[in-house]
């Protein structure tokens, strides 16, 4: 199979390991797996992996789907693979038939009744666009003319939360062969945002002029879920304000799906209850907010669209608990693993701890936080860099100290994307420094947009959540082998962390690790990933193991099993860490936990050491 002519590029050469990585994908198709895994680290080229899938699907007479977790990674598909289709969102496009210069979440057909767009389209049972060859229009509306492309081209990129409100209320796109599922480890994260509904007394008093009474369980939230739900149905019959009537019968929909989903499981849900303050009411408003604990049994969602799913990402931690956590079959699956093309010594990671970073400590180490960003940014005049604050407090706090430092540059949960635009492009030499609790994911920093980059704290997720802290509770009483969800969210944040700003063979920048809780993380239990630990300076993970001498082991029992196994291992030429670790990742999760603390014995004890 010659995969190179797939390359759109002018240069028709794969980078090492692609070219294979697609060969093992195509087989295992043929040979009738549903589910495969592509681990790749930053630099693999997971796009153009996907991309040849899918044109050898389409050469063989089938469509695919590839999904993206951000429309900024849409948008670089699009620039890259220029015969993809995508469909966006309503607030997107013109109206091309308003006189005020509306978009076309408030054109015309939202904002009158019954009425028949001429240059829309017709949906019954399938969509196609209106004939307007014999009318005065010159052009069809470019949101229906999008949405009908992406629908017939044998391949379509979709964002993940475009593609589930589709599968759960419209259903215009159909079923396909192939479905390629990029940035794979957010899918848990992206279905638990879709299936997230808010509750706020403000807007039920606004439209329906109903009040919120708290409840003590999930059951009792049933009942007025559905209550709330019809309020919206008939408020919206009465309403005549098209925009508004369209409003309320979406909030219907959402109210009632969500009620059905806590009536069939209601011991897979939690809610959180809180209250905020609010501008339009002027008053501090009562939210409710529910939540999946586990998303397995709305992974269909997703999943039954298409045949076969690639899931890709360079961040699976553990195969079979990954796919377990998705609801997929923990045993016919296929993994592929490639290795990373980037240098360990271009990509370092220094641990420069200023203290632990917990709220509990955080205060007596605000001040040598502050000091080591002064030094580090001191040491990179010339040079852009990201600091990573992971929570709103140490960001708020990093503000107060250093706002009046023209090199640092905030933002607020509303100019995100416009404060990372005006961060990206600034000319190198200005130094310029971007200060973010939520840039870990979705943004890219290379070459000279940033060379270097902080983590300002161990990134564990917030126990105050009645989601996280279900989860944590459901790993406690079952006696958890695989060191529980809230660990591996912790190694899978830090892993997106260290990939923001270095994503090529030739790129260059480093890392500096400033919350002394994250090297916790590099004990016997570590699931952060090959290619973070691969960069950790004086961790040797790459450093050949030679054997010295065996009588020196004393351990008994099981510890000494495991310990003879690993000697074996490298006497096979299995003799780094990190070939270790590669190779037990593949067994069951208990296994994979012993292979830091026999290498730590056995060096301790002189039975080997690293070949220096």
């Amino acid at each position: 199979m010659d995969f190179k002519k797939y390359i759109p590029f002018d240069k028709k050469e794969f980078r090492p390991h692609q070219e294979q990585a697609i060969k093992d994908i195509v087989h295992a198709m043929q040979d009738g797996t549903e589910t495969i895994l592509l681990n790749a680290p930053v630099g693999s080229g997971k796009s153009l992996i996907g991309y040849c899938v899918a044109k050898y699907m389409e050469e063989n007479g089938y469509k695919s789907y590839i999904y993206t977790k951000t429309t900024f990674l849409q948008d670089q598909y699009l620039r890259d693979f220029h015969d993809l289709k995508t469909a966006m969102g309503r607030s997107n496009f013109p109206c091309l038939m308003s006189q005020a210069g509306h978009t076309c979440d408030v054109g015309v057909c939202k904002q009158r009744e019954k009425y028949s767009c001429p240059i829309g389209a017709e949906i019954s049972g399938s969509i196609s666009l209106k004939d307007i060859e014999d009318t005065p229009y010159s052009d069809n509306c470019v949101y229906w003319q999008q949405k009908c492309d992406a629908i017939e081209n044998n391949i379509s990129i979709l964002n993940y939360p475009y593609a589930i409100a589709d599968t759960m209320y419209l259903k215009h796109f159909d079923n396909r062969k192939l479905g390629i599922f990029d940035e794979g480890h957010s899918l848990e994260s992206v279905l638990m945002s879709a299936l997230e509904v808010e509750l706020t007394d403000y807007q039920l008093y606004r439209d329906l002029r109903a009040e919120l009474v708290l409840k003590n369980n999930i059951e009792d939230w049933i009942g007025e879920l559905y209550k709330f739900a019809k309020m919206y149905e008939k408020a919206a019959d009465t309403n005549v304000d098209i925009k508004t009537k369209d409003r309320y019968q979406n909030r219907a929909e959402t109210l009632k799906q969500c009620a059905s989903f806590l009536e069939e499981s209601p011991e897979n849900w939690v809610f959180n209850t809180f209250q905020k303050n609010n501008i339009y009411a002027g008053r501090k408003v009562q939210h409710v907010v529910f939540k999946p604990i586990e998303i397995q049994e709305y992974t269909p969602i997703l999943f039954d669209r298409v045949e076969h799913k690639l899931i890709m990402s360079g961040s699976i931690l553990k195969p079979d608990i990954f796919v377990k956590e998705l609801g997929l079959d923990a045993v016919d699956y296929d993994y592929i693993e490639i290795p990373s093309i980037v240098p360990a010594n271009r990509r370092p990671i220094i641990r420069d701890y200023v203290g632990s970073m917990s709220r509990r400590n955080f205060d007596d180490n605000l001040p040598a936080l502050i000091a080591k960003i002064n030094e580090i940014a001191d040491n990179h005049l010339g040079e852009k860099g990201i600091i990573h604050t992971f929570t709103y407090n140490i960001n708020y706090h990093l503000y107060q100290a250093f706002k009046d430092d023209d090199r640092f540059i905030f933002h607020t949960q509303k100019d995100r994307v416009q404060k990372t635009h005006e961060f990206k492009d600034a000319p190198a030499e200005d130094g310029d420094i971007f200060v973010s609790p939520y840039s870990f994911e979705g943004v890219d920093f290379p070459y000279d947009e940033a060379r270097w980059q902080i983590l300002c704290k161990m990134p564990y997720p917030y126990l105050g959540d009645a989601q996280v802290r279900a989860r944590n509770d459901m790993d406690m009483t079952q006696g958890s082998t695989d060191w529980g969800w809230c660990n591996r969210q912790v190694a899978l944040t830090l892993s997106q962390m260290y990939g923001r700003t270095n994503r090529a063979i030739d790129d260059y920048s480093v890392t500096y690790l400033l919350d002394s809780d994250i090297d916790r993380y590099f004990g016997p239990a570590t699931l952060v990933t090959d290619y973070f630990l691969e960069g950790v300076v004086g961790y040797n993970y790459m450093t050949p193991l030679e054997i010295v001498d065996e009588s020196k082991i004393r351990s008994r029992g099981n510890n000494r099993e495991n310990q003879m196994i690993i000697l074996q291992d490298i006497k096979n030429g299995i003799n780094t860490l990190g070939d270790l670790r590669r190779e037990y990742k593949k067994l069951p999760s208990a296994s994979y936990v012993e292979v830091k603390k026999a290498v730590d014995y056995l060096l301790k004890c002189g039975a080997i050491r690293y070949v220096r």
